[in-house]
């Protein structure tokens, strides 16, 4: 199944595929999916120091039954540049 409310396509630079991942982040709460999978090789460049992305990662976890899966090949950018995210 397809959540219409994703982009489809390709982002274009850094600075896009950032807004494009803030905006979904921003929206789970709203959409309030019972899973979420983020894969990406290391996860240096996704918004894990914007506040606002993460109070609305932990408003979308506070229901029961909520699942954040995170995969990634190796998490130590995520260390280095999102301390509060991997604490």
């Amino acid at each position: 199944m397809t959540d219409s409310a994703l982009p489809l396509g390709v982002s274009e630079g850094r600075d896009a595929f950032v807004a494009t991942v803030r905006s979904l982040l921003l929206g789970l709460p709203e959409r309030g999916p019972r899973a979420v999978w983020m894969v990406d090789a290391e996860f240096e460049a996704w918004p894990w120091d914007d506040d606002t992305v993460l109070d609305a990662l932990a408003v979308w976890l506070r229901p029961p039954g909520r699942r954040l899966h995170i995969v990634a090949g190796d998490f130590k950018a995520v260390q280095w540049r999102h301390p509060r995210f991997s604490a």
